[in-house]
């Protein structure tokens, strides 16, 4: 691709990253919005509350009914008592896990628990940055500043302004990737698990997982995923969890709005054509198959076959789209949420770099990291989910082919016939 197209795909990516960021520093929202959240939930949790906590949801749907918060409720009177927000009150819509971990910040006030929150996810950011460059097949030695740079995109800073915990999320898998690169299973697997238990989109690890016949490391995931069930039952009991699975996530979702980057919000806007609502069930079940055939389709493109093995370079690139691909076809994807989709994206902007990629792969990059970068521009808005899912699968079928060279004694997948 000639060098005057790369330059200016990546300088107008640059011009809407910085606006975006202009925007979102200057604009009206309250910094730590989410963290405030996360803090009053842990407040609770430290107090034997944790079943009060999803007991404030009611009948809304968590995540676009947040702010509407009865003031009545144990949730919104614990925040009151700790001056946790200065207005509006958020619902907690998270598994209990989140809570407990954030448990040790309740014990500075607020707006100190909201600084020391913040200057861990900087220091968390650079770790996993340097964790990236260290990723086994992704050759990004000497790069340091290039993906630091690039790693602070709209997403990112939606997680710092926000105090949203997807950064946090990003380090556990960059570096459960880099463990499971170099064979430390159960090492990878805790951090897997402790992603998942955090947040269920992680879940995805288990598709290429299962096409690879990798059984050991499912049943590492398994183990601790059981470690830490049983620990959340002995610090919350069941009644915090069966009100979450069973009460709190059948309502997530049950509305849509524009800012919601998945596939299924997307299919609500344009059939409904209008940017917020209630949910139509049969799009939503259109949305879901949609994301069953692509994740399908995903691990056929990576299954492996008795007697062959896979190099380190085709598993730690197959698990990065599919986190791309988990960003566009999860039920609830916001802006932040695209951080998961990073490493994929860093592997893009280093072959678009080097003129190794397609027309169609830099088009498709250009408009995702265009379109998580505005608001405002709706026919962008909607191309998040549809660019996320384009690029996952244009990743896996470049590696289904063979661009990703045999290193060493292990094999690649031959090319399908």
């Amino acid at each position: 691709m000639p060098k005057l197209v790369v330059s200016t795909v990546f300088l107008v990516v640059a011009l809407f990253i910085l606006r975006w960021g202009y925007l979102a520093l200057s604009g009206q929202q309250v910094p730590g919005f989410d963290f405030r959240c996360y803090y009053t939930a842990a407040l609770m949790a430290r107090n034997h509350q944790s079943k009060d906590v999803y007991l404030s949801v009611g009948d809304r749907d968590p995540l676009l009914d947040r702010d509407r918060i009865d003031s009545g409720t144990a949730f919104a009177r614990t925040a009151a008592a700790h001056h946790v927000y200065a207005d509006e009150v958020a619902l907690y819509d998270y598994p209990p896990t989140l809570a407990d971990l954030v448990v040790p910040f309740t014990f500075l006030e607020p707006s100190t628990a909201l600084k020391a929150w913040f200057a861990m996810n900087m220091v968390a950011l650079v770790w996993a940055c340097v964790l990236l460059l260290r990723m086994p097949g992704l050759d990004l030695s000497g790069h340091f500043l290039p993906v630091l740079g690039f790693l602070l995109f709209p997403p990112t800073v939606c997680c710092l302004f926000y105090g949203q915990a997807s950064i946090l999320l990003f380090l556990f898998i960059v570096a459960a990737i880099n463990l499971y690169a170099g064979h430390r299973i159960h090492s990878a697997a805790f951090l897997f698990a402790l992603a998942i238990a955090i947040k269920l989109t992680p879940l995805v690890v288990v598709i290429p997982l299962l096409a690879w016949r990798d059984w050991k490391m499912l049943r590492a995931i398994a183990f601790w995923g059981m470690v830490i069930l049983a620990a959340l039952v002995i610090v919350n009991g069941w009644g915090s969890l069966d009100i979450y699975f069973f009460h709190v996530m059948p309502r997530i979702g049950s509305k849509f709005y524009i800012g919601n980057r998945s596939l299924a919000s997307l299919l609500q806007v344009l059939w409904l054509r209008t940017q917020r609502g209630t949910s139509l069930p049969i799009l939503g079940w259109i949305g879901k198959l949609i994301a069953l055939l692509a994740f399908s389709y995903a691990g056929w493109n990576v299954r492996a076959k008795p007697a062959l093995e896979l190099n380190d370079k085709f598993k730690v690139r197959s698990i990065a789209s599919f986190f791309l691909l988990s960003c566009s076809l999860a039920p609830v994807s916001w802006v932040h949420a695209y951080v998961l989709g990073a490493p994929a994206l860093v592997i893009f902007g280093k072959h678009i770099w080097e003129g190794q990629s397609s027309v169609l792969e830099s088009l498709a990059f250009l408009l995702l990291i265009v379109s998580l970068a505005t608001n405002t521009l709706l026919p962008l808005v909607v191309l998040a989910p549809v660019m996320g899912l384009v690029l996952g699968l244009i990743g896996l079928r470049r590696l289904r082919c063979g661009d990703v060279r045999d290193e060493g004694p292990a094999k690649l997948l031959p090319v399908a016939s």
